[in-house]
């Protein structure tokens, strides 16, 4: 049996709460009319629309600055707190609204095959084979974006990451390959709260080393 694509995008669940009694008090016993049944019915929706979702950070690719290595850049989300609605979120990509210049290295007809399995800290994911349509530094800075952005959930501190079912290699940042699961800590580079690394000031009572 071929496998079924499943829907990436967290989908809200309105709940409602039906009102009170449309009926009104009577001082005598009379029946109950068809209008009055229907009236105890009706629900107003937009007062009972609850708060879904939490507000997460997504990770795509920060606008490319002269001098400087590419990083990530973090933008929030409000969407439901599991894997599948989070990968979801970051294969639509940046939309209107996000900072300027934004870009993402996930393919974005990318698509989860099933259901995410998480266990022990880790979280499979079983994806299409679209995610080979980034290749070389590109596919490198698409797994930081996903394990980055899974590691936004609690609990989760791995991603180990299968192409139909089977498991693959995976570049790290450094250009080496792995069939482990991969974490924030395989691409420091990418870790947009890295900081260059800068001389340190001269101490006051340092000596300058000139006669």
């Amino acid at each position: 049996m071929s496998r079924r694509r499943w829907a990436v995008a967290g989908l809200a669940v309105l709940s409602v709460v039906p009102t009170a009694c449309g009926l009104e008090n009577d001082t005598a016993p009379r029946d109950v009319t068809p209008n009055d049944r229907e009236s105890d019915l009706e629900v107003d929706a937009s007062s009972t629309l609850p708060s879904i979702g939490s507000q997460l950070q997504l990770y795509f690719l920060a606008p490319p600055v002269a001098g400087q290595s590419d990083r990530l850049q973090t933008v929030p989300r409000l969407v439901e707190p599991t894997p599948a609605a989070l990968f979801g979120a970051l294969v639509a990509g940046p939309r209107p609204g996000d900072p300027a210049d934004l870009d993402s290295a996930v393919p974005n007809d990318l698509a989860l095959l099933g259901p995410p399995i998480v266990r022990g800290g880790a979280v499979t994911l079983d994806v299409s084979s679209e995610i080979f349509d980034s290749t070389g530094a590109d596919l490198v800075e698409a797994m930081a974006q996903v394990v980055f952005t899974m590691a936004e959930l609690p609990g989760i501190e791995a991603v180990l990451v299968r192409v139909e079912g089977e498991p693959r290699d995976w570049p790290r940042g450094d250009g080496s390959l792995t069939r482990d699961p991969l974490t924030t800590f395989d691409y420091p580079d990418l870790n947009p709260t890295s900081q260059p690394d800068f001389p340190a000031p001269p101490s006051p009572n340092q000596p300058t080393g000139t006669g």
